[in-house]
C-alpha cells in the first residue's frame, strides 16, 4: 500500500490534511512527536473522518519510531487499524529515555522504519 489517498476519491470529497508538532512529556526536552493526519467527508453521510494518521517519533532529529493509522489496514489482533515500528537504541540512554517517554519502547524493532513508503 501506498502512502496515496487517491483510492478513497471513490466515498471521500474534500480530503485535507493537518500537521502538529508537540512534546508529550512535560518537560523541555528533544523528544517529540510529529502527527500528520488526513482527514475527508463522506459522500454518502456528510461527516467528516480521519481517514489516515502517521505519527512520527523524533529523538533530537532522528526519527526513531513511527505509528500509522489507516481506515485501509485490515484490523489487527487488538481490533485496531495500525501499524507501529521502531528503531533500536544504538544512541545511548538518552534516546531510550525517549522512547519510554513517548509511548513507543514497546513497537516491534526493524532495522528501517517502513512505514509510510
Amino acid at each position: 500500500m501506498t502512502n496515496s489517498l487517491e483510492s478513497l476519491t471513490e466515498h471521500y470529497r474534500d480530503i485535507f490534511s493537518e500537521t502538529i508538532l508537540y512534546n508529550p512529556t512535560g518537560r523541555r526536552t528533544h523528544a517529540h512527536i510529529r502527527r500528520k493526519t488526513w482527514y475527508g467527508v463522506c459522500k454518502v453521510t456528510g461527516e467528516k473522518r480521519a481517514l489516515r494518521e502517521e505519527k512520527e517519533y523524533f529523538s533530537y532529529r532522528i526519527m526513531i519510531a513511527k505509528h500509522v493509522f489507516d481506515i485501509r489496514f485490515e484490523r489487527n489482533e487488538d481490533g485496531y487499524k495500525y501499524k507501529t515500528q521502531r528503531l533500536p537504541n544504538k544512541w545511548g540512554p538518552t534516546t531510550g529515555r525517549h522512547f519510554n517517554e513517548l509511548g513507543c519502547a514497546s513497537f516491534p524493532i526493524v532495522k528501517k522504519i517502513t512505514l509510510g513508503d
